[in-house]
């Protein structure tokens, strides 16, 4: 991925929740042609929407597609503080910030796409915790967030970042500092 938000990458473990979700997602998979993604929508009608797309048009398709959800809480949702859903889930029931970048990661892989991609856990301006999508495309790395259809380069957001997952493992980011000469 590329340097996100002056930070550098170390890979630390797999990720227990996303782990689970996949587990989940394996036996409940939305990525089925007659499967109702949305009212009046089924999957084999998205991958049909989607072919022959460049990369930008179908990053806007399904950023629109998912944010088109109910924002729900996981207290709401399931009676916890934290649960990762699965797209299925999510198409059903609306969901949270990862819930969205979830959906929008594993929908994007299902239509081809090979870029490397990473859920972003950060921090907002208002010291409130975020989940985002980024996507890797040659010496850009793109947001789809869930709180705007505008697809824009990280860069864009004045966010904290603190950690990133990719489908097999978690990252710590460590802040760089620039360096400075003292005369």
């Amino acid at each position: 991925m590329n340097k996100l938000y002056d930070t550098t990458a170390f890979g630390i473990q797999s990720n227990q929740k996303f782990e689970d979700m996949m587990k989940r997602h394996s036996e409940q998979n939305l990525f089925k042609d007659n499967t109702l993604v949305s009212p009046g929508l089924k999957w084999k009608d998205i991958k049909n929407d989607c072919l022959n797309l460049s990369l930008h048009s179908i990053m806007n398709y399904v950023n629109q597609l998912w944010n088109k959800k109910r924002y729900v809480s996981d207290s709401l949702n399931f009676k916890e503080k934290d649960y990762w859903q699965t797209p299925y889930q999510f198409s059903r029931l609306g969901g949270d910030c990862e819930d969205y970048a979830i959906a929008k990661m594993l929908t994007l892989k299902e239509l081809g796409i090979k870029n490397e991609m990473r859920l972003l856990l950060v921090k907002k301006e208002n010291n409130k915790d975020h989940c985002v999508l980024a996507l890797d495309e040659d010496d850009k790395t793109w947001i789809m967030d869930n709180e705007t259809n505008q697809i824009k380069e990280h860069k864009e957001f004045d966010w904290k970042l603190i950690s990133s997952i990719s489908e097999t493992r978690t990252y710590a980011h460590i802040h760089t500092v620039s360096n400075t000469t003292l005369i």
